[in-house]
C-alpha cells in the first residue's frame, strides 16, 4: 500500500520530531530496570503492530514533488522499529551537571529554567533525521532511546516531522501509554488517498463566491516569508550567526507552574473583561489561547476549517495523522518596540486573539496556501523566513516585522505505571514513575534563532527557546515575578 503525504509533510522533510522523557527510578540498573525496558519493547511493539503506518519506509514522487509511505499489508517488516538502550552507572542529576538530585514535576513545582536537552540521552547517534536519509538508509521510521542511569531512566521517541507533527506523535505516545496498562487503543486509519491534499487543493482551486461569509477583518498573509534566494539565505545565516556568536543565542528550556499559568490566566481575564465588557472574549476553561503572553500566538490546525469546505472528506480530514499546519502561518501588524513594552498582558493577548479569529476562516486559509503556492513555485523550491542583515537589525530602532510561532500545542503525555517496573503500588502512593523531565526537540539542520515554541501540560508549561542571553534573562524574570505573585497569593 502506497499511502500518500501532502505537500505540507514535505515543508518539513529536512526535519526530526523527539519526545524525550526522564522518570525517577532508584536502582535503574537492577530487575526493576530490566522489567521496565522489556515492558517499554512490549508496548512499543504492540503500536508499531496495530499502526501499520510506522512500519513503512518513504518513497520519493517526483511527479507531485511529495513523498509517500510504502505499507506493508501482509508481513511486517522484521526490523519495524528501532529500539536502542544503554547504560550510565551515575545518577541522572550529576550527568547533567546539577548538585542535586531533581525534584518530580507537579503543577505546584517552582518554576526556573532546566538543563538542555542532551542528544545522547533520548536520540541514538544513528538515528535519521530527514526523510531522504530514511530512504536512503531503509531506518525504520520510529525510533525508541532508553538510557537507564543509577536513579532514573530516560526514554526519548523520534520521528520524521516530513511524516507527521506533533499530532502523530502524540498517537504513538498515547498507544504506548495504552499498552503499558493494559487499556484498549485504536491505532488511526491508514488511507492510500491524503484527503488533506485533496480538500487543500479544492479550496485554492475555489472562488470567494463560494465560501463562508468574510464578517470579520482578514491579516496579512505569509507576512515575513520571501521566496527563496541566495541573498535571502545569506541573510538569514548571517542573522543566525550573529546571534549565535554576538549575543550568546542557544537553546534553553523552562517550566513555568501550573499554579503560574492558572494566576497569569486569571489576571488575563479579568483584564479582557474589563477592556470589552465581556462581549469580545468569551473565556472557558479549555480555552488555551487565554493562557498568557508567552503563548504569542496559539497553534490551529487547518482539518476542521478544510472539512468546512470539503464535508463530504471530514471523516477522512479527522482521522488524518499528518502534519495540518502550515509553517508560521500568521503574524499580527508589527508592534513598535517602545508599544510592546507599555501594553498590558490583556492587551497582547486579546491582540492574538483577534489575529487569530480573522486567520480562522475559509477566505484567508485560501488566501494563505495560494500565497504559499507562488512563495515556492508551486513546492518546488523553499521559502524563507525574511532577515534583515545583523548590523541593520543591531542598530534600527522600533520593529519592522516579526513571524509569530504557532508552536502551542497541547502536551501529549506518556504514563509509566509502576507496575510496568515490578514496583507496588503502596497504600495512597502514586502509581505512576514520578517524571523529572520532559523534552520536545525538534532536529533540524539550521536552527533558526529567535524562535520559541511552548506545550501546556496539567503540571505547567514546558518552554524552549533559541534566543539571546539577555533576552532569555528577561524572560527568566518574568516567570520568577509570576512564582512570587502565586507565593504571595498562596
Amino acid at each position: 500500500m502506497l499511502v500518500q503525504l501532502s505537500p505540507i509533510d514535505t515543508g518539513a522533510q529536512e526535519l526530526g520530531l523527539c519526545r524525550g522523557f526522564v522518570w525517577e527510578l532508584p536502582q535503574a540498573a537492577s530487575p526493576e530496570g530490566d522489567a521496565l525496558v522489556g515492558a517499554l519493547r512490549q508496548a512499543v511493539d504492540g503500536v508499531v503492530e496495530k499502526w501499520r503506518l510506522l512500519q513503512g519506509r518513504p518513497v520519493w514522487q517526483a511527479e507531485t514533488r511529495t513523498w509517500a509511505i510504502d505499507v506493508p499489508t501482509d508481513a511486517p517488516n522484521e526490523s519495524r522499529y528501532a529500539f536502542t538502550t544503554s547504560c550510565v552507572d551515575q545518577p541522572y542529576h550529576e550527568t547533567i551537571g546539577d548538585s542535586k538530585p531533581l525534584e518530580p514535576i507537579s503543577p505546584s513545582a517552582p518554576s526556573g529554567e532546566v538543563h538542555p536537552f542532551v542528544v545522547a540521552h533520548f536520540r541514538h547517534a544513528d538515528a535519521p533525521c530527514a526523510m531522504r536519509q530514511y530512504a536512503k538508509t531503509g531506518r525504520p521510521l520510529l525510533s525508541v532511546h532508553v538510557v537507564r542511569f543509577s536513579d532514573a531512566v530516560s526514554l526519548g521517541i523520534s520521528a520524521p516531522h516530513g511524516l507527521f507533527d506533533g499530532t502523530g506523535l502524540a498517537h504513538v505516545l498515547s498507544g504506548i501509554s495504552a499498552e503499558l496498562r493494559g487499556d484498549e487503543w485504536h491505532a488511526p486509519p491508514v488511507l492510500e488517498a491524503n484527503a488533506l491534499s485533496e480538500a487543500r487543493l479544492r479550496l485554492m482551486s475555489s472562488d470567494f463566491a463560494s465560501l463562508a461569509d468574510d464578517k470579520v477583518e482578514r491579516p496579512p498573509v505569509l507576512r515575513g516569508w520571501v521566496p527563496f534566494s541566495v541573498t535571502a539565505l545569506l541573510a538569514l545565516l548571517a542573522q543566525t550567526l550573529w546571534d549565535l556568536w554576538w549575543h550568546k543565542d542557544t537553546l534553553r528550556y523552562a517550566f513555568i507552574s501550573r499554579a503560574a499559568v492558572d494566576s497569569l490566566v486569571a489576571e488575563v481575564k479579568k483584564e479582557v473583561k474589563a477592556e470589552t465588557e465581556g462581549k469580545e472574549w468569551h473565556f472557558h476553561d479549555g480555552d488555551k489561547a487565554a493562557r498568557g503572553f508567552m503563548t504569542c500566538s496559539p497553534v490551529f490546525n487547518i482539518r476542521s476549517l478544510l472539512a468546512e469546505s470539503s464535508p463530504d472528506l471530514a471523516a477522512q480530514l479527522t482521522a488524518h495523522t499528518g502534519n495540518a499546519v502550515s509553517p508560521y502561518p500568521f503574524s499580527p501588524e508589527p508592534i513598535p518596540l517602545a508599544h510592546l513594552a507599555s501594553m498590558s498582558t490583556g492587551a497582547l493577548a486579546l491582540l492574538h486573539r483577534r489575529t487569530l479569529a480573522g486567520c480562522k476562516t475559509l477566505p484567508w486559509l485560501r488566501d494563505m496556501l495560494l500565497a504559499g503556492e507562488e512563495l515556492t513555485q508551486g513546492g518546488r523550491r523553499p521559502m524563507l523566513p525574511q532577515r534583515d542583515w545583523p548590523w541593520a537589525v543591531d542598530t534600527e530602532r522600533g520593529t519592522t516585522r516579526w513571524i509569530v510561532s504557532n508552536h502551542m500545542s497541547a502536551f501529549a503525555d506518556l504514563r509509566i505505571p509502576r507496575a510496568a517496573a515490578g514496583l507496588r503500588t503502596e497504600g495512597e502512593g502514586p502509581e505512576d514513575l514520578p517524571l523529572l523531565a520532559y523534552y520536545r526537540h525538534v532536529q533540524a539542520p539550521l536552527a533558526l534563532n529567535a524562535t520559541f515554541a511552548l506545550q501546556l501540560s496539567e503540571r505547567g508549561l514546558f518552554v524552549v527557546a533559541s534566543t539571546r542571553k539577555a533576552r532569555w534573562e528577561s524572560l527568566m524574570k518574568a516567570i520568577d515575578a509570576l512564582d512570587r505573585r502565586v507565593t504571595r497569593r498562596g
